[in-house]
């Protein structure tokens, strides 16, 4: 018989300090552990994903394991700590995790934590047959344009760094509110978003409607733009509408195809263009 708990990580590098007392009782082969682990500086693996750890401090009474902190690194990707309660009986806990530094690639451009307001956090739900998460809400930046987004929860896999966005809250400064939903994949550059804009105000440019619903896909560099129904704008106080559009980013270049506008009584016209940002 022997002492054994099912961790969802295990140390693959590092020196670890170790005070454990183990209780034995051999009438009922059964066994009682308490004690406490420290690792300085290491490597953790979780689903064959390597993490730089640092600051290890876990709890062990039995079956029950306490994190107490643990500052966790991927590449050069993110950093966040890591504090919560696992039960290696059945499987279950819960972490909580403040995201210290967040940097990654979307296409040619790169999403990054805004690191100068409050660091967002993560309640990370483990059971036996499913993962999902509780974030709060964050601000980031997409190169130079910061936006925020509001609090959701979702399933959630942080070996893929994917999941579903329910309907969640967009706020890009100054005047642009949406809300967002669909699948991600951040790992493979991914997503299929569902976006109802709910109010654009930029400068004498503004919504003249409601709400419109654009569809936003990615495919690494590649981003499409599309609706589905005529939109109504004003540009300088002049009626615009915008028919059935499609506009396509692909890495520093809009291009625009088949498309109509109207503006005001001064025109009517099928659309077609191509704009790099790059030149000049």
């Amino acid at each position: 018989k022997y002492y054994d708990i099912l961790l969802p990580f295990k140390q693959t590098a590092g020196k670890t300090k170790a005070d454990l007392t183990l209780a034995i009782n051999l009438n009922k082969l059964q066994v009682e552990a308490d004690g406490n682990f420290f690792v300085d500086e290491g490597k953790a693996t979780h689903n064959d994903v390597i993490y730089d750890v640092k600051g290890v401090d876990v709890s062990v009474n039995d079956n029950i394991v306490t994190i107490n902190n643990v500052d966790a690194r991927f590449d050069e990707m993110f950093e966040v700590i890591i504090s919560g309660v696992f039960d290696g009986a059945d499987g279950t806990g819960e972490l909580d995790i403040v995201i210290e530094k967040f940097e990654s690639p979307v296409g040619n451009s790169t999403l990054r934590l805004d690191t100068a307001v409050k660091q967002p956090s993560i309640v990370y739900h483990i059971r036996s047959d499913s993962q999902f998460v509780e974030a709060t809400g964050s601000s980031w930046y997409l190169d130079e344009q910061q936006f925020d987004l509001g609090p959701f929860d979702t399933p959630f896999s942080f070996d893929e760094l994917s999941g579903v966005l329910p309907a969640t809250k967009l706020k890009i400064p100054p005047g642009i509110t949406a809300e967002l939903s669909g699948p991600f994949n951040l790992s493979e550059q991914q997503v299929a978003f569902q976006c109802t804009l709910q109010d654009f105000r930029v400068k004498d440019f503004t919504l003249a409607e409601p709400s419109l619903s654009v569809n936003i896909i990615q495919n690494h560099s590649k981003w499409k733009f599309i609706t589905e129904n005529t939109s109504h704008w004003s540009v300088n106080d002049v009626p615009v509408s915008l028919y059935a559009t499609e506009l396509i980013f692909n890495e520093s270049a809009f291009s625009l195809s088949g498309s109509r506008v109207s503006y005001g009584e001064y025109l009517d016209s099928e659309v077609t263009g191509y704009y790099d940002i790059l030149k000049k």
